[in-house]
């Protein structure tokens, strides 16, 4: 068997992924989800506390070309986060990974100007939202000409399942499936996945390479004896996400931010003892060497962008 010497990001874009978990709130309750609470409360903090915490991050690091990512809970129902955004450092690109429950009115009122500063990752939850609602307003931003692209979150109950495959019909080269891991309190059961049928694994997989070339060169993996391009859905559905023991650049390449402004180099490590600092203290320490992965799963997708190697 070959063995895995190196894993990395297809042409990277950036040098440094912030991921920033802006509120814990959320306004879906989703089964497969604990990044959230419905009765959460919403951000203290004001928009030019946040910004100028992100920018001493962004700072610290050298002012590298940088990707935020706004994750939640819902990030929009912090009603500050466009001025967080006006207020950013120049060489930061953001993205925000919301469930667009914000409504169409809300969009046309307060986005527009926007779709040059802002990156939106929609996502689709069967449980809670109405496909064609979801399906409006993304055609909307996408007039706008956001960049946008969506997650569906694919459910196998059949009914749950049968709405998401409207969206992604709906929705060609927008938006793609999601598997579904049963998330867990801790590392130990987080990425116990939901069973899904063979008929629906060979429906998902058709819709995974319809996407875009693009999305199936995700990931580039050097073995001992060849190089494979896999993409996300090919590297969960498959179990190659086992990067234990080897050297991750988790820290330098990338960094997890939890609400209360607790650093750690990656969204792995949030229930282990390792946190780098807290931004809004102004106490963050950049790693002096990369660590060896102690998981033997990454089932975060901006954790798999971060490079894993074989140090010899």
């Amino acid at each position: 068997m070959s063995k895995l010497l190196k894993f990395e990001e297809h042409h990277r874009s950036f040098d440094l992924l912030i991921d920033y978990m802006l509120t814990f709130r959320c306004n879906y309750d989703c089964s497969y989800c604990i990044s959230h609470d419905i009765n959460h409360p919403l951000h203290k903090h004001s928009a030019k506390t946040i910004s100028n915490s992100l920018n001493y991050l962004h700072n610290l690091y050298d002012n590298k070309k940088t990707r935020l990512m706004f994750l939640g809970g819902e990030p929009f129902l912090y009603k500050n986060l466009l001025k967080v955004v006006d207020l950013l450092n120049n060489n930061i690109t953001v993205e925000v990974t919301t469930n667009l429950s914000i409504s169409l009115k809300y969009i046309k009122e307060h986005f527009s100007g926007y779709s040059d500063k802002i990156i939106i990752n929609a996502s689709y939850h069967s449980e809670f939202a109405d496909p064609d609602s979801f399906i409006e307003k993304l055609l909307y931003l996408k007039k706008l000409k956001f960049d946008i692209t969506a997650g569906t979150a694919m459910h196998p109950d059949k009914t749950l399942f049968n709405k998401s495959i409207y969206v992604l019909d709906r929705l060609p080269n927008i938006s793609k499936p999601q598997l579904l891991s049963k998330m867990g309190e801790n590392n130990q059961i987080f990425g116990k996945k939901y069973y899904y049928t063979p008929q629906q694994l060979e429906i998902l997989k058709k819709f995974s390479k319809k996407f875009s070339k693009e999305t199936t060169k995700k990931f580039k993996a050097t073995y001992d004896d060849k190089i494979k391009y896999s993409s996300f859905f090919d590297i969960v559905s498959q179990n190659l996400d086992n990067f234990k023991g080897m050297s991750c650049y988790a820290g330098h390449q990338k960094v997890h931010i939890k609400e209360n402004g607790n650093v750690y180099p990656s969204a792995c490590f949030l229930n282990t003892g390792v946190k780098l600092g807290n931004m809004f203290k102004r106490t963050v320490k950049i790693p002096n060497s990369v660590v060896t992965c102690p998981f033997t799963f990454c089932r975060c997708q901006s954790d798999l962008k971060i490079t894993k190697e074989v140090r010899i």
